[in-house]
């Protein structure tokens, strides 16, 4: 089958049809531009994961990368979690398979649910959460933010305040997980809970 045949990842991935909240499509990963792909590695380990398809345009259409390409691209992506996506460890693996064009080749990056909640830095200051709509990677709102956390640490408790006064005490085993999986900083604070909605500031 060559090129102009219109293969579709559907022959290389069985009902993936379209971008949707699991599954994006990469022609190429852009080095010169890395938070554009980056953002939904990011996204995808803050859900329950998903794939990114490299040799595939937005319409499921194949055309490949290059053997060469790929080791390139697996480097490229190892590199650029290590410097943007934070923080600590992405769940991730990458699977190449052949396409019927010769030499071409379609490269999927498998991304798990991180362990934490992940973000992008992009500079000294920039710090965003992304979150995955519809095919789209997009900012996450807040409250999706404090939703993400409450997932990711097993959390519930009602909307409503109650009339008990804030006392980190009684936050201690929080805070021992928190100390454990963020070292390099000073410790959970009363800011931070009332950042994520688990606090109120009276």
């Amino acid at each position: 089958m060559s090129y102009n045949d219109g293969m579709k990842i559907t022959e290389i991935i069985p009902a993936a049809e379209f971008e949707s909240s699991e599954i994006e499509y990469k022609l190429h990963l852009d080095k010169d531009n890395p938070i554009s792909w980056a953002k939904s590695i990011a996204a995808f380990g803050c859900k329950e994961g998903g794939l990114i398809i490299i040799g595939v345009d937005n319409y499921g259409n194949v055309s490949g990368i290059s053997y060469d390409e790929v080791d390139e691209t697996k480097n490229l992506v190892y590199r650029t979690i290590d410097r943007m996506v934070k923080p600590g460890l992405v769940p991730i693996r990458f699977e190449t398979k052949k396409t019927e064009i010769p030499d071409r080749f379609v490269l999927i990056i498998h991304i798990g649910k991180g362990h934490q909640i992940l973000y992008i830095r992009n500079g000294d200051y920039s710090e965003t959460i992304y979150t995955r709509k519809d095919g789209l990677t997009v900012p996450a709102t807040i409250e999706e933010i404090k939703w993400m956390f409450y997932q990711q640490r097993s959390f519930s408790f009602d909307s409503e305040p109650t009339e008990l006064k804030y006392d980190l005490r009684y936050f201690s085993e929080l805070s021992r997980y928190y100390e454990d999986e963020f070292q390099e900083e000073s410790g959970l604070t009363k800011s931070i809970l009332i950042s994520v909605g688990a606090i109120t500031p009276e």
